[in-house]
């Protein structure tokens, strides 16, 4: 019996110093907060290792060799490289704020940025544009590995109707819905499974049984959808760019000064952990660029975690990132109107290490292919907006008739032709377009004749009563008689 009582005492105190030498690695900002969700990569980007909610780092790779080498990799924090050994030995490391390297930046006192930020909320919800009409630019390329595997190419004429910075209880009860948009043109590339020439015909798999990673290795979607434009007004109503939000966050903030000699404020904004997700539904950092006038012009975020857009029911506590990702808005102004100018996101699948089973995970959009990890699938999206035609209420009765209530659906973009010329000269002014159409042309079709199929091609969950209304809609006339009339040329000029 003793001898029994002995044993079990051994190894309940194994049990106890493997739990406290389980190593961790505390990541800490210059004002002593946690640094969460931040990256670090080894050399040969084989092994990544991101920070929890909390800023702490699980050190407790077997296979990683002692001299291997990790760089932490953020737009937000200064690059720094460290030795695995070094890190096990660490416990604590401070990382710089990368805004405080901008050239002629100035840091000031944490307690300016409210009064800035209040000054800038003011001056958002104040002047951007109630409704207005633009044509829209939607790019959107995906990879694996290097090589791509698909473009949208998408033309548009978009509306930003009954505008508000007063948070619906769902995204889909936006008064401001993101989905408003009617084709112009469209130039749209087969898809292929990642590594090889076939065509991937079958665009999205969905069995609601599988759970947790299962779902993330198997479930997989493709389609070009309005999510992008959806964490766009996550921003709008949960960030500090609203004026009910400021308190939800933490700051820094510094100044420096533009091309032409004016002041520029810079707030580095984050979440503060009891905050989320019962008062903002964005969990993460980021940074707003004002004017002296208050006009906030760009703002950016990395890594957030937003519930407005995403796992809109859940009440749990921040989930692991499987996409790190970074994301831009730029606003520009005009007639005193603030309007959207051009809205960017780029994704990266990463497994992190020592995962743990049944944890929470998120990711700020489904996966493009099955296997994410072991196919190295990455996304970007780049929209821009040209110039608009702003509407007074009577005017907006009239337009929006034409502009279906779609919140967060895929875009349809079907036409009722291609016009080949007007993408030629807008593709080839991509810089990477000849890497592109190299990839995307290994089936041996010109992107020419894929496009011209793909136009003619409606997704297999369509019935053909969809199809048949769709094509009595003829949106794309539609779209380029309305662009015709409100811009007094043709979308293509």
């Amino acid at each position: 019996m003793k001898k029994m009582v002995f044993l079990l005492w051994l190894g309940l105190l194994g049990a106890c110093l493997l739990k406290v030498n389980a190593q961790q690695l505390r990541l800490l900002d210059e004002n002593g907060m946690p640094v969460p969700y931040v990256a670090w990569l080894d050399s040969v980007n084989q092994h990544y290792l991101l920070s929890d909610s909390k800023g702490m780092l699980a050190l407790e790779g077997e296979k990683i060799s002692d001299s291997t080498v990790f760089c932490l990799v953020s737009d937000f924090y200064e690059r720094q490289c460290m030795r695995w050994d070094d890190m096990k030995k660490a416990g604590t490391v401070v990382v710089k704020n990368k805004v405080q390297q901008l050239p002629g930046f100035s840091v000031l006192p944490p307690a300016s940025a409210e009064d800035l930020l209040k000054k800038a909320a003011g001056f958002f919800s104040t002047h951007y544009a109630k409704d207005y009409i633009a044509p829209m630019t939607y790019y959107r390329i995906l990879r694996a590995g290097t090589q791509c595997t698909r473009l949208y190419a998408v033309q548009m004429l978009w509306a930003s109707f009954s505008f508000t910075t007063k948070p619906p209880k769902f995204c889909w009860d936006d008064k401001n819905l993101m989905g408003r948009a009617l084709p112009l043109d469209a130039y749209v590339s087969y898809s292929y499974i990642p590594g090889s020439k076939e065509q991937n015909t079958l665009h999205q798999v969905r069995n609601a049984q599988l759970k947790g990673m299962d779902a993330y290795l198997m479930n997989y979607s493709e389609s070009l959808n309005w999510s992008v434009l959806v964490q766009k007004r996550s921003l709008e109503l949960y960030s500090p760019l609203n004026a009910k939000q400021i308190g939800n966050f933490d700051y820094s903030v510094g100044m420096m000064e533009d091309a032409s000699g004016g002041k520029v404020y810079v707030v580095a904004f984050k979440t503060k952990a009891a905050a989320f997700p019962a008062k903002t539904k964005l969990y993460g950092k980021g940074r707003i660029y004002m004017k002296e006038s208050g006009f906030p012009f760009r703002i950016e975020m990395e890594n957030v975690e937003d519930r407005y857009m995403g796992y809109v029911r859940a009440v749990d506590s921040c989930r692991v990132l499987l996409s790190p990702y970074d994301y831009a808005v730029e606003y520009k102004m005009q007639d005193g109107h603030i309007y959207t100018a051009s809205v960017s996101r780029n994704v990266r699948w990463e497994r992190p290490e020592n995962l743990q089973e049944g944890v929470g995970l998120y990711t700020v959009e489904s996966n493009t292919y099955r296997q994410p990890f072991k196919n190295r699938l990455s996304s970007s999206v780049e929209i821009s907006f040209g110039e608009p035609v702003f509407l007074d209420k009577k005017e907006r009765s009239m337009y929006e008739v034409y502009f279906p209530e779609d919140a967060m659906g895929d875009v349809l973009y079907y036409v009722d032709s291609v016009d080949l010329g007007f993408w030629h000269r807008k593709l080839r002014s991509m810089p990477d377009f000849p890497t592109l159409e190299s990839d995307l042309e290994r089936c041996g079709l010109s992107l020419d004749e894929q496009a011209l199929e793909m136009n003619a091609t409606y997704p297999g969950t369509w019935s053909a009563q969809h199809v048949k209304s769709y094509e009595r809609q003829q949106r794309s006339r539609m779209a380029r008689e309305l662009y015709l009339y409100l811009y007094g040329k043709e979308y293509t000029e």
